[in-house]
């Protein structure tokens, strides 16, 4: 008897942890994400996005969720053409950036086709992010 109250005792303390660690994870959203997070250095070149992100926050971050934006841009705005090549996709930063640090990302992609009737124009901003330790947010 006394070992299945050992048993349930320590199954009880594991679910309490659990859930405590639980409590401490919070997503931050895009409207607050790009307040504590940035993304600095992007270049783009032969298919391969790249640059820093950088966590400003007070505590460490986890799963940073990027948005790729390349955004096509005609030489004649007035008269555009009829296909435009714009394209946006997200990309999730795994691991852990502690406060104050920093994380370079690489992410390859179809190369941009080559034109000449425009140019691209590549964006990479922070859409949300996980917060490790924080607590609930007010």
């Amino acid at each position: 008897m006394r070992h299945v109250s050992i048993f349930c005792a320590a199954v009880l303390l594991l679910g309490v942890q659990q859930a405590l660690a639980a409590q401490q994870e919070t997503i931050v959203p895009e409207a607050e994400a790009r307040r504590e997070v940035m993304v600095k250095d992007v270049q783009s070149h032969d298919g391969i996005v790249s640059g820093m992100v950088v966590n400003s926050s007070a505590v460490p971050i986890r799963d940073v969720k990027l948005l790729i934006d390349e955004a096509w841009f005609w030489k004649n705005e007035r008269h555009p053409g009829i296909s435009n090549p714009s394209r946006a996709e997200f990309y999730t930063l795994s691991g852990e950036i502690p406060p104050g640090g920093s994380r370079t990302f690489t992410y390859p992609r179809q190369p941009l086709p080559q034109r000449t009737d425009g140019r691209f124009e590549v964006n990479v901003k922070v859409e949300q992010f996980t917060e490790l330790g924080a607590g609930q947010r007010m």
